[in-house]
């Protein structure tokens, strides 16, 4: 069962607004803990899934900002991985991951 009782599709987007509507009222705690429960949704549609890739992306950008370089680091990597299932190694997002 989903959270929003409805697709895995409508449930990753409601959460990614959740995240837009957590970064611009400045609630970090709640951003990431969105972001954490995204996450998990893609991951469940395959490794080359890019929803799965920008989420990872935008986790490490926010733990990055919050000071956690080592955790942001394994986020950009597992994004990065996921980026080149989906589009090839010399593809623009993995251009912008590195």
């Amino acid at each position: 069962m989903w959270i929003f009782g409805g697709s895995p599709e409508k449930e990753w987007t409601a959460l990614m607004k959740q995240v837009e509507d957590a970064f611009y009222q400045r609630r970090y705690g709640e951003l990431e803990a969105s972001l954490s429960k995204a996450a998990l949704i893609p991951a469940k549609f395959g490794d080359a899934d890019e929803r799965h890739a920008a989420t990872l992306f935008k986790l490490a950008e926010h733990v990055q900002l919050m000071g956690d370089f080592d955790r942001a680091d394994q986020y950009y990597q597992s994004a990065l991985g996921v980026y080149e299932n989906a589009n090839g190694s010399s593809s623009e997002s993995v251009a912008r991951t590195l």
